[in-house]
């Protein structure tokens, strides 16, 4: 079968998004996915001619984790996150007018079709846009591994994982989705066999669980990693030594996890059974014992699977629809000050849309202050990048998770809500670091006292203007790491012929989309940059170093021997 058909089928999504016309529909996808005769792995080329502007695909990801800080002010479906909830419940959330759970309440009480919020249906505090999004995610996803609604002890092998990852490194909570995602379709496939032909094949099964995943690059995370800002391989060791370690921990709890789960479930069933003729048929069930599972997993697949993060994951930025709202009103205002073709000072001084225009300011100022008391969202974002902030597009680039850099979350420890309600855990990660090159959606990194605001009703320079970029410090994106079918059998390369964004339909679930940014020709490898190409040669180097290789694409090669002739002369 051809790889981005299979692709497509397991994935069952479009190469192109049907509702976006910027999207140009092809009956056939103008690329395909070859498997390198070197150590590079797979790639991906051009199989027509692809004109510059031309988005050429379109996919949802295979697993996507939010960012645990981010998790706590930006409320999304967990399976197809979609953001959830209106602008002014999202706004309260984010004021801290109300809590993480009077958010799930507010929206599971309203009336409103269009704002339909499901919690899970076992209370772990998780949320979904639809039943269908809910049921694919304990279908498909196997979130009945992860979910904490069922359980009221706290010592349970479950929470014991779940603490341990948020108080060293939440790349293990992503690890842990790939593990319930092989778990359910190994299940569902040793059923179907069953069903189809009365054998189980647990070999053939295991191949097909894991196939989502067989694609992608992965060495053992602790033969990736690096220390930060040295290329001391004396440290190098010393990191994945630790790293190794480290990695054995949360395996041998996730491994307790799974098999407390599966018993906890499984017994539950046979009390469904004896108590209702009409229960679960769990003689049909695939029972996930010890054996099972070590056939499955274990340390080595645990770390290969964190080092296919580690050398294959995109960072996820999709705009906040509060920021979205805003840019609508501000367009609005700047088409009727154009349409009135008014000449007082204050609307000549709006043309520019960077500029938030006093009644977008006077409308949320309120909201400002309290979000500014509370703390605001920052995220550094590499110098020498393209910063300018686009409506549809974000960041291009990989994320990286090791271990160092301290950050806190805080929120309550309660049996409703295990992965990012804790109090006051320290954790290790480095999921903020950008890998990546920026084309848009570019985030403050300096905050605006909203206090100092002084809105003049006589006249306009009297006011300090805010302006779109200060106000996403305000109003956070999507903020989290992904893996993606197509796009992260791309390669990189300094002198890309593509790059990623974002499609921020509000109402709709991420997506990825790819773009031609120079024309392309048939039988071209597509690649796009991991880092921010305008860095210097050895930086760039340096930067990739987490994905085991030395970038030889035309520029390096320009660059390098443009170094050499400095030296020789």
């Amino acid at each position: 079968m051809n790889d981005l058909k299979y692709y497509v089928d397991i994935l069952n999504c479009p190469t192109a998004a049907d509702n976006d016309s910027n999207i140009t529909k092809y009956k056939i996808p103008p690329f395909k996915i070859q498997q390198s005769s070197t150590n590079k792995g797979k790639y991906v080329v051009a199989t027509d001619d692809i004109p510059i502007g031309v988005v050429m695909h379109a996919e949802k990801p295979i697993v996507c984790l939010q960012a645990l800080e981010n998790k706590q002010d930006v409320m999304v479906c967990l399976c197809c996150k979609k953001h959830v909830g209106t602008i002014e419940q999202q706004m309260d959330l984010l004021a801290k007018r109300v809590s993480r759970q009077d958010f799930i309440t507010l929206c599971n009480d309203s009336s409103d079709i269009n704002n339909v919020t499901i919690p899970c249906k076992y209370n772990c505090g998780e949320i979904y846009c639809s039943t269908k999004c809910m049921n694919n995610d304990l279908r498909i996803n196997g979130h009945l591994y992860q979910c904490t609604g069922p359980i009221d002890d706290t010592d349970h092998p479950l929470f014991r994982f779940k603490i341990h990852a948020m108080q060293t490194n939440e790349i293990f909570l992503l690890a842990f989705q790939v593990f319930s995602q092989i778990i359910q379709k190994f299940k569902n496939q040793m059923i179907q066999n069953k069903i189809n032909n009365g054998t189980e094949n647990i070999n053939a099964c295991v191949d097909v669980a894991k196939s989502p995943f067989k694609r992608f690059h992965a060495n053992p995370w602790w033969e990736v990693v690096w220390p930060e800002d040295t290329s001391d391989l004396t440290e190098k060791d010393i990191l994945a030594s630790t790293i190794r370690e480290l990695t054995l921990d949360s395996f041998t709890l996730l491994k307790k996890a799974v098999l407390c789960v599966e018993e906890e479930q499984n017994m539950k069933k046979r009390v469904n059974k004896t108590n209702n003729d009409n229960g679960d048929e769990i003689f049909q069930d695939v029972i996930i014992t010890e054996t099972i599972f070590d056939s499955l997993f274990d340390l080595e697949y645990y770390g290969r699977t964190i080092g296919m993060f580690e050398q294959n994951n995109l960072g996820v930025r999709k705009t906040s629809p509060i920021m979205k709202d805003i840019v609508r009103k501000q367009q609005e205002i700047l088409s009727s000050c154009e349409h009135n073709k008014t000449t007082n000072v204050a609307n000549d001084n709006y043309q520019d849309t960077e500029v938030v225009h006093p009644d977008i300011i006077k409308q949320i100022q309120t909201t400002l202050n309290e979000i500014e008391e509370n703390g605001l969202w920052n995220e550094e974002v590499e110098d020498g990048s393209d910063n300018e902030c686009h409506d549809d597009e974000c960041h291009d680039h990989h994320t990286h998770t090791h271990s160092g850099t301290d950050t806190t979350v805080e929120s309550s420890l309660t049996t409703a809500a295990a992965v990012h309600d804790t109090t006051q855990l320290n954790i290790n990660n480095d999921d903020d670091e950008s890998k990546g090159e920026v084309v848009g959606c570019d985030v403050a990194t300096t905050s605006t006292n909203i206090n100092e605001v002084v809105l003049s009703e006589s006249t306009l320079e009297e006011t300090v203007h805010l302006s779109i970029t200060d106000l996403s410090a305000y109003f956070p994106p999507l903020d989290g790491t992904a893996l993606f079918t197509i796009i992260c059998c791309m390669n990189h390369s300094c002198n890309p012929n593509v790059e990623i964004q974002w499609h921020d339909d509000p109402k709709g679930p991420l997506v990825a989309k790819v773009t031609a940014i120079r024309p392309i020709k048939t039988g071209d490898e597509l690649a796009f940059s991991y880092i921010d190409r305008n860095l210097s040669y050895e930086e760039r180097q340096f930067k990739l170093r987490d994905y085991g290789f030395i970038c030889e694409c035309q520029k390096c090669k320009s660059d390098l021997l443009q170094l050499q002739k400095c030296k020789d002369s």
